[in-house]
């Protein structure tokens, strides 16, 4: 198509074909999966930042006042009733 304008800075005439001596372009799926991951990241580092997300880890679910277990338990040793 013959009757396309040309973009004057990059020489581009929307076909999406690289001109000789250029690197090849980046696939639009590409661009856009790296635009989806970025957003991504940005609001998982905001949430993060600002408390949005609340407290996380095992406290959370356990009611008021009470201690996570370290998961040691106390058992009385045998006394020594021979003597």
């Amino acid at each position: 198509m013959s009757n396309m304008a040309r973009d004057p800075l990059t020489g581009d005439d929307g076909e999406g074909v690289s001109r000789p001596g250029t690197p090849p372009r980046v696939p639009r799926w590409v661009k856009v999966s790296a635009i989806v991951a970025g957003t991504l990241i940005l609001l998982v580092v905001i949430v993060l930042v600002t408390g949005l997300g609340g407290d996380h880890g095992p406290g959370r679910h356990l009611g008021a006042g009470h201690t996570p277990s370290t998961g040691v338990l106390a058992v009385p040793l045998p006394s020594d009733d021979r003597r």
